[in-house]
């Protein structure tokens, strides 16, 4: 039986993901550009891509068993933008950027991410949701990003939340 995360509409997706990634952008942190549709609009083609890979691996009901390994989303997406300990720093991430999160990051030994800053590890053990480290995939920046939450002790995806500004 085929992964339901390895079928040419998955992969294309998360092709088309990787290509808008880095294109300009209305919200882009480091060079915010002109309104770029493809990658700014809600149901653009990022937006779209992302979608269409989430909805591909995480699970429908959150918190229910999955088999969906988190390595998946790393095989589609490659590397997140961020990998936080809790729901909290995923959600700080809007109202502060990195710089709002930075002594709450996570690094999962093997996972790809930000590394914890010497010092920083029984702090971010201490926050360190349910054993779940979420990986941030930003669409917009922070300012409209998904995140897939991965179970620390199975290393399965066990949901995912999109985090919108909401204008």
């Amino acid at each position: 039986m085929t992964n339901p995360w390895d079928t040419p509409a998955v992969r294309t997706a998360a092709d088309t993901f990787k290509r808008l990634r880095t294109a300009p952008s209305k919200f882009a942190a480091t060079s915010a550009g002109e309104w770029n549709k493809d990658v700014d609009t809600y149901g653009g083609a990022k937006h779209e891509a992302m979608e269409t890979v989430r909805a591909a691996l995480a699970p429908e009901t959150p918190h229910a068993a999955s088999t969906t390994p988190g390595s998946a989303i790393v095989q589609l997406l490659g590397e997140p933008d961020a990998v936080l300990p809790s729901r909290d720093a995923v959600r700080a991430l809007m109202a502060g950027g990195a710089a709002g999160v930075s002594s709450q990051v996570a690094a999962i030994a093997g996972a790809p991410g930000p590394v914890i800053p010497p010092g920083m590890e029984s702090a971010t053990a201490a926050g360190q949701q349910g054993g779940s480290t979420f990986l941030v995939y930003l669409w917009r920046g922070t300012h409209d990003y998904l995140a897939f939450e991965v179970d620390a002790e199975g290393e399965c995806v066990k949901g995912s939340e999109w985090i919108l500004a909401g204008e």
